[in-house]
């Protein structure tokens, strides 16, 4: 079909072309063939300058060769309807791209980074290993909520957030805390065991996750909007607390390497 449908397309392209479209459909013997080929035949002959002699002369030849059959006809009639009246019609018609006036939120895909919430310092120089349990104090805040949303509803910032969470859901599988939540700013206890001869951090971190929300107003005419208000959601995924070395070389992707590049 694809081979037929390619040396017609091409044969189209002048007078002949019709001669090379009728000798294909005198040839195919299904009905449901027919109307495949005569949407292949329609979406050529809607792109062409002249697309209203060679769809005319085109259809008359066809149906000289279906004899009799009126599933085909239809067939035929189906797609001439469809794929030419439909988008002459309307092409003129002035774009809606919204409901004139209106608002909604939009929210765009999450990112995720890593935040040390908990640290501190310890060394070990006595010459052999140490296994310590030590106070990370606190050094900063991550808390679940939307920002930039005060002059929203409490319902329009709740459900900013729920289409926030189910982003982060789907991107991350994670469930981030819920909102109103946030870390404590209480010190932890952290245990580790140290080497001889180097610094390390003892800390606590967690994974912050965030997305941009806009709230577009649509223009009087209902063919644009603008963004009104914009702001950002963001919450948190529980992470690890430990230590590192300093000298080490931790992955990184893991929270040693954020407590290290922070803090050593």
């Amino acid at each position: 079909m694809c081979l037929t449908w390619s040396r017609a397309h091409r044969g189209a392209r002048n007078a002949d072309g019709l001669t090379e479209i009728r000798w294909r459909v005198t040839h195919w013997r299904e009905v449901s063939d027919f109307a495949h080929a005569a949407t292949h035949i329609c979406y050529f002959l809607r792109d062409r300058d002249r697309r209203a002699r060679y769809f005319l002369e085109g259809i008359l030849s066809m149906l000289k060769t279906i004899r009799g059959s009126i599933a085909a006809i239809v067939s035929v009639a189906v797609v001439a309807a469809t794929l030419l009246l439909v988008p002459t019609a309307t092409a003129h018609a002035d774009p809606v791209a919204c409901h004139p006036n209106s608002t909604w939120t939009v929210v765009k895909s999450p990112r995720r980074h890593k935040v040390i919430t908990h640290a501190s310092m310890r060394e070990n120089f006595t010459g052999s290993k140490i296994t310590r349990t030590t106070k990370a104090h606190h050094r900063q805040t991550v808390a679940a909520r939307v920002r930039g949303a005060a002059s929203l509803s409490a319902e329009a910032r709740g459900r900013i957030f729920k289409v926030f969470r189910v982003k982060t859901r789907n991107k991350f599988h994670v469930s981030v805390k819920a909102r109103g939540s946030r870390t404590t700013s209480r010190s932890v206890s952290v245990t580790h065991t140290m080497r001889p001869g180097d610094r390390y951090v003892f800390f606590k971190g967690v994974y912050k996750v965030r997305s941009r929300w806009n709230l577009r107003q649509c223009n009087s005419r209902g063919t644009g909007s603008t963004v009104v208000k914009s702001g950002n959601a963001m919450s948190y995924v529980l992470g690890t607390r430990g230590g590192v070395g300093c000298k080490k070389n931790p992955p990184r992707r893991s929270m040693s390497h954020k407590a290290k590049r922070v803090y050593c």
